[in-house]
């Protein structure tokens, strides 16, 4: 993950382009925010998402 560090955690921003209307994708879009937050100590193991 691309992103900086906190002590004991790593963090991550990303950025998502999604339409508004998912019935009309090709309408207008919006650009929704998360970000990844994820222990210092347990970087190298695959975890799931928790949303």
């Amino acid at each position: 993950m691309a992103g900086y560090r906190q002590p004991g955690v790593v963090l991550g921003d990303h950025h998502f382009t999604v339409p508004l209307d998912h019935g009309d994708p090709a309408g207008e879009r919006i650009e929704p925010y998360g970000r990844e937050v994820a222990s210092a100590s347990h970087m190298s193991e695959d975890r799931p998402w928790l949303v």
